[in-house]
């Protein structure tokens, strides 16, 4: 009997389950999707994976612990919500009675007994004791009043603190939306309490009007629920907005509120699409019909207006920035269009100038590109940019637990800066941020410090680990400080401990202590981890997005802009450096235009016409003033359409005039180059050909474009320049289990993008081979005029074969060396912590580089002027010569601090691993050895003056030196050329190269020999100096090496 109560009961079931999904299948559908949603799509799977761990939560009883917990809650009744909807809006109870099990029965009476019928109190007060046209007429009046408010709104919003539509807003759609529903609907007298002559009773056997009653409930029902959590979600952005210290609620909040809106939508829309229907096609077709209607694109406005008429930001409306240009520019005559161009060129050639005034004559000038890749790029640019605000131009390197910024900084000499999507993000920031602010804060708005600094300790101490086995294969196969090994020497040490992180000048610690483990004490882990500026770019941007998602009549691009205008106010940022010429780096910010596939770019400020070329004149890249002059787009606009990513939003369209005769739509910059130095080898191109055929005594103040051009490649081919590339783009994850199962469909696909990143690497060299022969090509011709300017007395004075040129370009990329960072507007605590990680690592093998190349070019210059003699007068030489002897001072001390940290690397290396230290006690690799090794600064102490001759002569105000090295201990007082065949032990430890440098003051590529401990005898075999400069460098063997080291 029970056996066949079981058949029974399971054909009940089956039965009651196949009813239930004939009459459910788009709800089923939307759940199911949502499901997939939540767990197959990364970006949105870490959204709620990567919440605070218990751990930290109950370890730390301080203000993240509770602002974790509160996140867990939130996420909690989030859940809640959207599947109490499905209870309270589905109104079959035999499913309620039969198809759920009895946990979920309970649950669903318990809801619907307490919950809907306080709803449909609520939703149906306007319907109540009113005929069908009062209720009509009524419906009017709500979708009017509605329609005005919201227009109203929408139009005040730009003049509100709050960036997009205020809150009031959901009031006019719920209007709108409910007075249409009282229109349309249909009521019976159960829901509308209505009496005899109230509204028209459905008699029970005219389906249709009952059908039509139960889609008119579920519809209000799903109205009112939107609104209440419509509601909800305008105060979640108002406090996250407001950023309240006493309730700190950051964007990822209202991110989770938006990702389940979305949800309840597509709910709600199943539900009405199942109630509607009366068979499972018509369901299915409902659904699809309004998912068309709802993927229709918003209008999209052009974006751009005219310079001219542009007011003051705060007092602008929306309609007076969006109106476009009143006329085409082919309408206007030639005198007015002369005038926009030639103020285009004064101003932005006004702006370089001033740039390179604020910087010293001799340092070389730096280019930065910012690579794209959505917040990943954001933040990694936003810490190397930084960094280089961080660095001094001479000096010791402070560590990164130093929170203090330096005087003047290698972020002094960015004169340029060309970015892509992510990476214009933050270079916006930069450029345009507010520099009154703290660099570095106490506690961070968008992400848990506490989880940050928990899993960033950790992740550094993986890869400290890595670099370290890394590094010891090296060692073993005889690689002396090669990049693996920077890292182990400058960012990490071994101990019985573990893997400790250090500073980047150890010996200035004594013993090297663990940071992390200071740092999770005291909470503090210097400016990288607390950095306003990496909190800034740290920000949840899919609340802005996802925001423009779910309010009706807002495009989600436009949304973003008026989020980061309301947020960062780069804008009036923007409007005082207009007035402060050189005090900030000039932008170029890169994007993609769809028709032609070209480079567009927007330059703040905004660029001369014809600078980087037109398609229609040959040129491979044009501004958005080549489109129309008059045109300019506020830095939000043109940071919006470099990040414009395919499908993420509408297409932008770069403002037309009135005829519409083109139609310039654009789409992210990456698509075409996502590194950005492609727009500097367009813009040294241009200036070379611009400044071709021009006069040299033209001025390069006047209206000539290409006199303008051929200063500004002067003063570039002078200085020299530093590329500084940073390289955030998405590196392709080698193949995994799954993709070798699958290889005849996942390898394809793995191929073409680790060939499209390959490309993109050698498009890199490319176009840093072709900038440096612009460059050196430039200064041989520009030394050529030069030297046909002086007599020939003076040219005699000089050997032919000396090259003045040098180094004029070094290129430096900082790589983010990671393929499991996402390309998506937001990251992960976790995806922070390894982001942050990697960039130390990085950090510590490139900013020396940085720095040594920097350095390099000054040092090509000085020498150049010494040797060019630009000096005209006694007071002149005199001044140079002092300012370049503490130049010498500068650099020798420099060499000094360098020996002293290797040498400080060593004796710890030699403590801390006395088993290994049988691998590296004969570094040089033993007697017989040959090397060069750097011996000092040598002048003649003989009264310099300078004659009327132009003579160097003497100058008593010198200091009377000879050798300024005590690296060796032979007299002083030998000139250089006695040297040969001389022997002698050293002082100090030295570097041993395995070559001279060259003219260009750079060794080998290959690693140095190897540092020679002191009291190493060495014979020297030959002495030079370099470029007559006075540096000399000695070829010496290695006859014996001291016995106890």
């Amino acid at each position: 009997m029970k056996d066949s109560e079981r058949r029974i009961s399971a054909r009940r079931s089956a039965k009651q389950a196949a009813s239930f999904l004939s009459r459910h299948p788009v709800t089923l559908f939307v759940i199911g999707i949502s499901a997939l949603c939540i767990f197959a799509i990364p970006p949105i799977t870490r959204q709620f994976t990567t919440l605070p761990p218990f751990r930290l939560i109950f370890e730390n009883a301080n203000r993240d612990s509770l602002l974790g917990a509160g996140l867990w809650v939130y996420v909690a009744l989030l859940g809640i919500l959207y599947f109490g909807v499905l209870f309270v809006v589905s109104s079959d109870s035999d499913v309620q009675r039969e198809s759920r099990p009895s946990l979920f029965r309970r649950m669903g009476r318990s809801i619907r007994q307490s919950v809907r019928p306080r709803l449909e109190k609520l939703l149906y007060y306007p319907a109540k004791r009113r005929p069908r046209r009062q209720r009509r007429v009524l419906g009017l009046v709500f979708v009017l009043v509605g329609t005005g408010l919201y227009a109203l709104l929408y139009y005040i919003s730009d003049f509100l603190p709050a960036a997009g539509p205020p809150v009031q807003t959901y009031w006019a759609i719920f209007l709108i939306f409910v007075g249409a529903w009282l229109v349309i609907g249909e009521f019976d007298a159960s829901t509308t309490d209505a009496s005899g002559d109230g509204p028209d009773e459905i008699d029970e056997s005219d389906s249709n009007k009952r059908h039509w009653a139960n889609c008119t409930n579920t519809a209000g029902l799903i109205l009112l629920l939107f609104l209440m959590n419509g509601i909800v979600g305008a105060i979640v952005w108002g406090l996250a907005e407001s950023r309240l210290e006493a309730l700190p609620v950051s964007w990822r909040v209202y991110t989770l509120w938006a990702l389940v809106q979305v949800g309840l939508v597509a709910l709600g829309l199943g539900l009405f699409a199942d109630a509607f229907g009366r068979t499972a096609g018509q369901r299915l077709a409902v659904f699809a019909g309004v998912l068309l209607l709802l993927a229709v694109p918003k209008s999209t406005v052009p974006i751009g207006y005219e310079a001219e008429g542009k007011t003051a930001s705060l007092t602008r409306s929306r309609d007076q920035e969006r109106k476009g240009l009143k006329k085409d520019w082919d309408e206007l005559d030639q005198d007015e269009k002369d005038t926009v161009t030639r103020k285009l060129q004064e101003n932005w050639f006004k702006a370089v100038r001033a740039r390179l005034d604020s910087m010293p004559k001799t340092e070389p000038v730096i280019f930065v590109a910012a690579a794209g890749g959505g917040s990943r790029a954001a933040l990694y640019a936003t810490l190397v940019l930084e960094m280089l605000e961080r660095t001094p131009p001479h000096g010791s390197l402070d560590d990164w637990t130093r929170v203090e910024t330096p005087e003047r900084s290698l972020a002094d000499q960015v004169l340029f800066i060309s970015s892509v999507s992510g990476g214009s993000l933050a270079s916006a920031h930069f450029a345009l941020s507010d520099r009154t602010r703290p660099p570095v804060a106490k506690s961070l708005r968008n992400t848990l410090l506490t989880q940050l600094n928990d899993t960033f300790c950790d992740e550094l101490g993986r890869i400290c680990e890595l670099q370290w086995e890394r590094c010891s294969q090296e060692e073993d196969i005889g690689i002396e400080n090669g990049r693996e090994c920077a890292v182990k020497h400058r960012l990490c040490t071994k101990s019985a401990e573990g893997f400790h992180v250090i500073d980047f000048n150890p010996g200035a610690r004594g013993e090297s202590e663990n940071i992390c483990k200071t740092g999770r004490e005291d909470g503090k882990l210097g400016w990288p981890v607390g950095s306003t500026r990496f909190d800034d770019m740290a920000t949840d941007f899919n609340a802005p997005m996802l925001r423009g998602v779910v309010m009706p009549g807002v495009e989600r691009g436009e949304m973003v802009t008026q989020f980061w205008r309301k947020l960062f106010r780069w804008r009036e940022t923007y409007e005082r450096s207009e007035k402060e010429h050189g005090r900030r780096p000039l932008l170029l910010i890169n994007v993609t235009d769809v028709l032609d596939g070209s480079r567009v770019v927007a330059g703040f400020p905004r660029l001369p016409q014809g600078l980087l070329g037109t398609l229609a004149s040959g040129g491979h890249a044009e501004a958005i003033t080549d489109i129309d002059p008059r045109m300019a787009v506020d830095v939000e606009e043109a940071v919006r359409m470099s990040a414009n990513f395919p499908w993420g939003f509408d297409l932008p369209m770069v403002g037309l005039g009135p005829s519409g005769s083109r139609e310039n739509r654009v789409i992210d910059g990456g698509v075409l180059d996502n590194s950005g130095i492609d727009t500097f080898t367009v813009l040294l191109d241009r200036l070379d050909y611009l400044s071709s055929n021009v006069e040299e005594t033209c001025d390069p103040d006047g209206n000539d474009l290409g006199c303008s051009a051929g200063w500004l490649l002067d003063e570039l081919a002078r200085r020299g320049v530093v590329l500084l590339e940073i390289d955030s783009g998405a590196k392709p994850e080698p193949p995994g289990r799954i993709s070798k199962i699958l290889a005849n469909v996942l390898l394809p696909v793995y191929a073409l993008s680790i060939s499209s990143y390959a490309r993109s690497v050698e498009a890199s060299q490319f176009h840093s081979g072709k900038l440096q022969r612009v460059l050196r090509r430039h200064m041989n011709h520009l030394l050529d005029r030069e030297w046909e300017s002086r007599t020939r007395d003076d040219a005699d004075g000089f050997n032919d074969d000396i090259n003045l040129v040098g180094k004029r370009l070094a290129h430096v990329v900082y790589v983010l060396d990671t393929e499991h960072l996402m390309t998506a507007w937001a990251l992960s605590p976790e995806e922070k912590a390894e982001l942050l990680a990697r960039f130390l690592a990085e950090d510590s093998r490139q900013r020396l580089e940085l720095r040594d190349q920097f350095e390099d070019i000054e040092g090509a210059n000085v020498a150049r002027a010494v040797l060019i003699g630009k000096a005209v007068n006694d007071a002149k030489l005199r001044t140079f010569l002092l300012n370049l002897s503490d130049s010498m001072n500068e650099l020798i001390r420099r060499e000094r601090e360098a020996i002293a940290r290797d040498t400080e690397r060593r004796r710890r290396y030699y403590e801390r691993l006395p088993e290994e230290a049988a691998k590296v006690a004969d570094p040089t690799g033993g007697e017989g050895r040959r090397g060069w090794i750097f011996v000092g600064y040598y002048h003649d102490d003989s009264p310099v003056e300078l004659a009327d001759t132009g003579e160097l002569k003497c100058d008593t105000a010198l200091e009377p030196y000879r050798w300024l090295l005590d690296y060796v201990d032979f007299d002083v007082g030998r000139v250089p050329q006695t040297l040969r065949d001389h022997t002698f032990k050293t002082s100090s430890s030295l570097k041993l190269h395995r070559s001279a440098p060259n003219e260009n003051g750079e060794f080998d590529k290959r690693p140095f020999a190897g540092v020679l401990p002191r009291g190493t005898t060495l014979r020297i075999e030959n002495i030079a100096p370099w470029q007559e400069s006075g540096f000399y460098f000695a070829q010496v063997t290695v006859l014996e090496e001291p016995s106890d080291e």
